[in-house]
Parts: structure tokens; C-alpha cells; sequence
């Protein structure tokens, strides 16, 4: 299941800053990619260490380290939760260029494919989410969805968007 974290630190040896560019760092995380679960504490609040694997099918991906709030006692709760469908029915643009984001389309994905939502400023104010997943060995795609955080959580618990 995805869990809400606000990171507090994401090593990584991927190409790119993968903090700083999500809306106040939050994510939806996937956490059928976290393993090595250790409860911290992070500026006096809890905090939970894991190593990420951006893509856990492929041998060469190197796993991250990040940290982000909350307890290994809540995100094993959402790893043991199962989403509504093994499949996700999300709406994509075609597009990411957010002055020409086309029509979305809706198209199926494997929730064990995804590895993140986030939110840009832009995100955030016009109600869609950018969205990272592997449709198959090490090709990431990071693509817009026309969906809430909100939403993504309702499709993931019960299959219908909120809005």
C-alpha cells in the first residue's frame, strides 16, 4: 500500500535530486520497495530509515536510502494492507508539459509497478500528481496524473477517485 511521507533525507545514486523537487517533500511511497525498516528519530520527532529499491525486478538497481516520518510499526501496517485490485485505473496525460498537458487517458497499471507519487507547486494547485513507475526492467517512466493525493489513496483503498 502507498504511505504518506514527508522525507527527511533520500540518498541515492540514481541520476537526479530526488528531494527538493516535490511540493513541502511529500510523497506516496510504495512500500512493497522498502526493506531494511529502522525506527529513528529525526530532529526529535520519530522517523523511519529503509532502503528503497526504485525498481526491485532488476538486479542492478542499487537501492536508496531515505528517511521519513513515522514508525516501522505504521508502514509494516501498510505493507500488509493489500490495495483494492491488484491493477490501478489512473488517468494520464499524454503530455508533460504542464502548459499542454492534453486530454488524460485512463490506463491500467500494476500497483507492484509503481514506486512514487509527488506533488509539484503546479501539482498541488491544479490537482494532479506526477507519478514514477517501471513498466518493465529498469524503464522508468515518470509521468502526470489527473488524480489528488487524496484521490491515488481512494483508488489504492477502495478503486474509485474522490473527486
Amino acid at each position: 500500500m502507498l504511505y504518506v511521507a514527508a522525507l527527511y533525507d533520500w540518498d541515492t545514486k540514481h541520476p537526479g535530486n530526488r528531494m527538493g523537487v516535490s511540493y513541502l517533500d511529500i510523497y506516496l511511497l510504495n512500500t512493497n520497495r522498502m526493506v531494511n525498516l529502522i525506527d529513528k528519530t529525526y530532529e526529535g520527532e520519530s522517523a523511519v530509515q529503509t532502503l528503497f529499491s526504485n525498481n526491485p525486478n532488476d538486479p542492478r538497481d542499487s537501492p536508496d536510502r531515505m528517511m521519513f516520518n513515522g514508525t516501522v510499526a505504521v508502514v509494516r501496517l501498510y505493507h500488509d494492507t493489500d490495495y483494492f485490485s491488484k491493477f490501478a485505473v489512473l488517468d494520464i496525460f499524454p503530455s508533460k508539459d504542464i502548459t499542454n498537458l492534453g486530454t488524460a487517458v485512463e490506463t491500467l497499471i500494476e500497483w507492484d509497478n509503481i514506486a512514487y507519487f509527488y506533488l509539484t507547486q503546479n501539482d498541488y494547485e491544479n490537482d494532479h500528481m506526477h507519478m514514477v513507475y517501471y513498466d518493465e526492467s529498469w524503464k522508468r517512466k515518470e509521468v502526470i496524473v489527473d488524480h489528488t493525493a487524496a484521490g491515488v489513496m481512494s483508488i489504492a483503498v477502495d478503486g474509485n477517485d474522490l473527486d
